[in-house]
């Protein structure tokens, strides 16, 4: 709870690496920059370009600190982790997408917590 106060105090004061939507949005665009390298090497189709674009647009959104966008951000990265985990052709290693999902969404939570508190702290 202390961090989510001591981020909400300081919201517009963080760099984006210090604060959990621009973790969140860094991590997204890790996501997008190895999806790309694999479509490159032919590791991965050219339809991931779909994910690399919904991924760039749910990104800036997130650091834009919209919560609606979180909590698609989230939905969409479990649904695109548990397709590659279902189906491992599509994926390198399963074991390491459920690592990079757990990573990533402990940020977007975060990420969602400090938005609400934010919400709360400036209602009326």
């Amino acid at each position: 709870m202390e961090e989510i106060e001591a981020q909400v105090r300081s919201y517009d004061l963080l760099d984006f690496w210090q604060s959990a939507r621009g973790v969140s949005m860094l991590l997204l665009f890790a996501a997008a920059l190895a999806i790309s390298a694999l479509i490159l090497a032919h590791v991965w189709p050219a339809t991931g370009y779909v994910d690399v674009g919904a991924l760039g647009i749910l990104a800036v959104l997130v650091y834009g600190g919209y919560g609606w966008a979180i909590l698609a951000t989230m939905m969409f990265w479990t649904a695109a982790n548990a397709a590659a985990v279902a189906w491992p052709a599509t994926a390198l290693n399963p074991l390491v997408a459920m690592l990079w999902w757990a990573v990533t969404m402990r940020a977007l939570w975060l990420a969602w917590r400090i938005e609400k508190a934010r919400a709360a702290t400036s209602a009326p």
